[in-house]
């Protein structure tokens, strides 16, 4: 037996398509990950920052996207 004064962890980075395809298999992932995109997005500040607007644009073509997919099947 050995006593230790301490516990370290190892860190493993990981690429950010390890998260995108973590999120994109779970229903409630994804639903939180769009609700809080939305909480976000709808700030007036974040809206209009140019930071964003890459962002704003893709968010909206998703919506306009899914607005045409389900007005079509109906």
């Amino acid at each position: 037996m050995r006593v230790v004064d301490r516990v370290t962890t190892q860190q493993v980075e990981h690429g950010i398509e390890d998260c995108v395809g973590r999120v994109l298999a779970s229903p409630v992932a994804c639903t939180v990950l769009l609700e809080n995109l939305l909480a976000n997005l709808t700030d007036e500040r974040r809206l209009w920052d140019p930071k964003w607007a890459r962002t704003v644009y893709v968010a909206v073509r998703l919506g306009s996207t899914l607005g045409y997919v389900r007005t079509r099947r109906t």
